[in-house]
């Protein structure tokens, strides 16, 4: 018998949307499903139309709370859900109708803890169309967790397109108050598995719309979150010894705090000095004391002490075309 997905989405002014998200997941070829519905205070009609929703197919579920953003409103979906299986879907995306079934399958065929799909950015409208030529991919936990280093980053570092063993989050919950709240956690709940299976079928349409936080300009605040849940998978991949992965995440932080020194203006500077000091400050000791090239080292120092100086240093080795690894 097929076992209880619980399928969790947040929801929260997303009135023109939530519909489609909502009728893709009734419209599952996997029937045995509870769709949890958690209105995060959402101050439009998105409470009404969920209700709806519940009065219409037993199978509904829903939670209003008070506005807490997207990770609390995850994981108070987890705390109701009773699924042995538990998948995140963003209330303004949608999904293939075979989603769930081949996420299922993938896990109880290769005995697995998480089953990973392909995700597809979507602007306007897009056809459902399954890939011909499917390729499975087995992976143990810390190999999952090397591929955070490759080409398929995006597909593994979402919360999203994925089904989990409910059992994963008895110890691992969604930062709260964070953005890239993916980025602290997906990380954690590979090390927590034992197999995890991925597929390149592309069944979890990702919505790009105007205003998201993902199409958002520049946020200092979002940025630094950004850092922080980076730089804390370095150092986590760094203990469970996963050394070139974590040489690879460092310099990922290190790119990121370049970016939120270059693009602050001098106010958020001044306000954010505690963050600059004490990161930088992180950041020489996990460089000076790795494996990198001395000009990658070089060039780090030199633009922790001038960043200025360091720019232009860069500009003109681009302008030369000189090949380094920076």
């Amino acid at each position: 018998m097929e076992e209880l997905i619980s399928i969790i989405i947040p929801v929260f002014k997303v009135e023109k949307y939530i519909r489609r998200c909502v009728d893709s997941i009734i419209k599952q070829s996997y029937k045995n499903i509870e769709i949890i519905l958690v209105n995060d205070g959402s101050p439009d009609k998105c409470g009404e139309i969920c209700d709806q929703y519940a009065n219409e197919d037993k199978r509904v579920k829903v939670l209003h709370k008070k506005n807490g953003g997207l990770s609390e409103a995850r994981n108070s979906g987890i705390e109701v859900a009773t699924g042995k299986y538990v998948t995140f879907i963003d209330s303004d995306d949608w999904i293939h109708e075979s989603y769930l079934n081949t996420l299922y399958s993938l896990i109880i065929n290769h005995n697995g803890d998480i089953s990973v799909c392909n995700l597809i950015e979507v602007i306007n409208y897009h056809k459902d169309k399954m890939i011909e030529n499917e390729k499975v991919n087995v992976y143990s936990n810390l190999e999952a967790i090397e591929q955070l280093t490759g080409s398929n980053y995006s597909q593994m570092v979402v919360a999203c397109g994925k089904l989990y063993r409910k059992s994963l989050f008895d110890n691992i919950n969604f930062p709260v108050n964070k953005i890239h709240e993916d980025e602290y956690t997906t990380y954690k709940l590979f090390y927590a598995a034992y197999k995890i299976v991925v597929t390149n079928s592309e069944l979890y349409y990702y919505f790009q719309r105007e205003g998201s936080i993902t199409k958002s300009e520049f946020n200092i605040r979002n940025r630094i979150d950004a850092f922080e849940a980076v730089f804390n998978r370095a150092i986590f991949m760094e203990e469970i010894g996963l050394k070139n992965a974590s040489s690879y995440t460092y310099r990922m932080s290190f790119w990121i705090y370049r970016e939120i020194y270059n693009k602050s203006n001098k106010r958020e500077k001044l306000d954010y000095t505690w963050f600059f000091k004490k990161e930088m400050q992180r950041l020489k000791r996990k460089i000076r004391r790795s494996d990198e090239k001395l000009l990658y080292k070089f060039f780090c120092e030199l633009y922790f002490n001038n960043p200025n100086m360091s720019e232009l240093m860069l500009k003109g080795v681009r302008k030369l075309k000189i090949t380094m690894k920076l």
